[in-house]
């Protein structure tokens, strides 16, 4: 028996068949599933030094993906540690994974191999022989010691009536209408810095305290913030000579502020020092724009290659806000000041 299918109905059903499933609209409600997650390192690395820092981002595609954000792991904290926004921190030498993984619910990851050697053959104080207002520089187990006289190899109205006044004193000359002389002068300091020659993050960041928190290329203290216990530096800092520093009542000089002194003869994004914790402190500028607070975290830094360090590392920056050199503590296990 032959059975007739009238025309229309055979024409419809021969669209419905040859149509592609794209040609009918999804709901635009639907989530869009991440399919793939793309891991890379800063700069490109694919190895670091223990005891430094690289950034990893994780590029989901596509990149419409309704769940745009993810989780990070590593294969071996014992090697390496991860935090949550992907910055790795060398532990030791060896090779491990860094995970990032969507939680969308359907545990699409991307992955990237690591490799973290040790300090590579060479002088390790290499870096801290910049340091050149230091009388002496030298490792001490884990630990790189740095000791200074704390005389700023710059002119100052604080040399005024000390045994430095003929070469280095000179009268305020900065643009502060407000400034005025403290009673305090500069006196020779015995500082001894004692800070970690391989950083690493701490666990429970410590706060950093009145006086010292590191020390600057020409051997002169890093201070914070404060000008006492929870007190701004909105008097203090007209006491600041035309390089931003002054001296304390013992006579220790600092700078709780941009050293205008070395910004001028080294740029305003070079390496200036290191805080207590071994991490290492930078000018005001990056990449040709000044820094701001917003760029950088709570303790007043964040993580990437630099110069000195090519595989990455966390550093602060000096800003001109609040406040300025460190914020909420330090982001490393901090070493120690004596005098």
């Amino acid at each position: 028996m032959i059975i007739r299918v009238p025309f229309l109905l055979l024409v419809s059903l021969f669209i419905l068949t040859a149509c592609d499933k794209a040609a009918f609209p999804q709901d635009p409600d639907a989530p869009i599933a991440v399919q793939e997650i793309v891991v890379l390192a800063q700069s490109g690395a694919t190895s670091m030094l223990a005891g430094q820092s690289l950034q990893m981002t994780a590029s989901i595609l596509p990149t419409n993906a309704s769940n745009q954000k993810v989780t990070w792991s590593i294969s071996d904290p014992s090697t390496a540690l991860i935090n949550s926004t992907g910055l790795v921190t060398g532990l030791i030498a060896g090779t491990v994974t860094a995970t990032a993984t969507s939680t969308d619910g359907w545990g699409i990851s991307g992955s990237l191999t690591l490799t973290i050697d040790n300090e590579p053959n060479g002088d390790p104080l290499a870096l801290y022989q910049k340091i050149y207002g230091a009388t002496s520089i030298y490792l001490d187990g884990n630990y790189v010691v740095i000791k200074t006289e704390d005389l700023p190899d710059h002119k100052s109205p604080y040399y005024l009536g000390t045994q430095w006044e003929t070469a280095l004193y000179e009268n305020y000359n900065g643009n502060n209408s407000q400034f005025k002389l403290n009673p305090n002068r500069i006196k020779k300091q015995n500082m001894t810095f004692k800070i970690p020659l391989n950083p690493a993050p701490a666990s429970n960041p410590q706060a950093t305290p009145l006086g010292s928190i590191g020390i600057s290329l020409n051997g002169v203290p890093f201070y914070n913030q404060y000008a006492g216990p929870s007190q701004p530096l909105t008097f203090e800092v007209n006491s600041f000579d035309q390089t931003n520093g002054h001296p304390q009542m013992s006579g220790q000089y600092h700078y709780h502020w941009e050293p205008l002194y070395l910004t001028a003869n080294f740029g305003e994004d070079a390496f200036l020092g290191f805080l207590l914790d071994g991490y290492p402190v930078y000018g005001p500028m990056e990449n040709g724009q000044m820094v701001t607070n917003g760029q950088l975290d709570v303790y007043h830094g964040h993580a990437h290659a630099t110069l000195e360090f090519p595989s990455g590392t966390y550093h602060y920056h000096i800003t001109d806000q609040d406040p300025y050199i460190n914020g909420s503590g330090f982001y490393g296990v901090p070493g120690t000041v004596t005098n």
